[in-house]
């Protein structure tokens, strides 16, 4: 889910967007960008979708849009808190510091909600193998750097080995896909 910012800093209408839509510059035309994929060109993702089961990569994706579904109005008020502390560190205050504190107290409720989220789709994490307190440690080292990071620009996280070890091989594909597989 992509929630952008308006030139004031107000959210606006939440969209879904792919997890690996990544930004690219024209080689020919410095300067000028567009929508790529991470994985490559349309025979890339259909190599790496083949490396992966179809059905497990379905059943994942369907626990990520319940997730989605799940704390969707919590997204749009990160969104919207995340605003309120650019506009702050725009206007010289001390790093948006009301605003980030409003965030870091949001980051935690997201945090539990998903932990709730996970325990009610336990049966699911156990069939994908996907082990709930590396997706909880995901979860908020994903949060802080959103929270730190100092525009809206999209970016990548890159989790530490020992939090990536924890996932089954299909889900570290997804987290973090092999550029050696484009």
């Amino acid at each position: 889910m992509f929630v952008g910012l308006d030139l004031q800093y107000r959210p606006l209408r939440p969209s879904r967007s792919c997890r690996f839509l990544t930004v690219g510059e024209t080689p020919q035309m410095r300067g000028t960008f567009y929508g790529r994929c991470a994985l490559g060109d349309a025979a890339a993702r259909e190599r790496w979708i083949e490396k992966l089961d179809r059905e497990r990569l379905q059943k994942l994706q369907d626990l990520r849009l319940d997730l989605s579904a799940s704390v969707r109005p919590y997204l749009e008020e990160l969104w919207r808190l995340k605003g309120d502390q650019l506009r702050a560190q725009k206007q010289g205050e001390a790093g948006g510091l009301p605003a980030t504190d409003a965030l870091q107290s949001l980051s935690t409720r997201v945090t539990q909600e998903i932990g709730l989220f996970l325990d009610a789709n336990s049966a699911r994490l156990e069939e994908l193998q996907l082990p709930r307190d590396a997706l909880v440690k995901a979860t908020v080292i994903s949060l802080d750097a959103f929270i730190r990071q100092p525009t809206t620009e999209e970016t990548q996280i890159e989790l530490p080995e020992a939090v990536l070890a924890g996932f089954p091989k299909e889900v570290r594909a997804f987290l973090r896909p092999n550029p050696a597989d484009r």
